[in-house]
């Protein structure tokens, strides 16, 4: 009977397979560890664009922070909206159910 290594979910027919898939797999992983320490390293370059790491006075940086605003009163003209929208339903079911309320059987009627 042949003894079966096992590396992960592959079974080895032979122990050195096993051995220099995983020393292989180990070589993969660091080298996938060092290209990311190396674009870490590199990436402190270019973390800011000229907008956000140029002079505060710039009409660049000037433009950029009126697109924030303008974007910032678009989301709260739609959260407002989505408000309205809500209670106006909160209203109409409010009055739906004092229609129903104002409604009444008639005593006597022809089913009575």
């Amino acid at each position: 009977m042949t003894r079966q290594w096992r590396t992960g979910n592959r079974a080895c027919p032979d122990r050195q397979d096993c051995l220099s898939s995983t020393a292989s797999r180990r070589r993969r992983r660091s080298a996938v560890f060092a290209a990311l320490l190396l674009l870490l390293l590199i990436a402190p370059t270019l973390y800011a664009c000229p907008v956000c790491w140029g002079a505060p006075d710039d009409p660049m940086v000037k433009s950029a922070n009126n697109g924030v605003w303008v974007l910032l009163g678009v989301v709260g003209f739609v959260q407002i909206g989505f408000a309205a929208l809500f209670i106006s339903l909160w209203r109409r079911a409010r009055q739906q159910q004092r229609f129903r309320e104002s409604l009444h059987v008639i005593e006597g009627g022809p089913l009575s």
